[in-house]
């Protein structure tokens, strides 16, 4: 059985699902491309198990916006 998540924890997920919906993509795909956006990350290495998730993981190479990335930021 899981621990019960704090309630900042759960504002904060919230809080990225309403990043993602507004921005028009998925939670995944905004994680990747997080990865992405940052300049000290040399590669992203996603896992996949279906064509579809390569397909998925490859539109997920471009970066966010920046204003994207300073609204992720600042829920650190």
């Amino acid at each position: 059985l899981a621990p019960a998540r704090p309630p900042a924890m759960l504002d904060k997920d919230r809080q990225m699902k309403d990043i993602a919906a507004t921005s028009g993509l998925s939670l995944l795909e905004i994680a990747m491309r997080f990865c992405v956006s940052n300049p000290h990350a040399a590669v992203t290495i996603p896992g996949i198990r279906t064509p579809e998730q390569a397909r998925s993981n490859a539109a997920a190479s471009t970066p966010l916006p920046a204003e994207i990335v300073e609204k992720l930021c600042q829920l650190a």
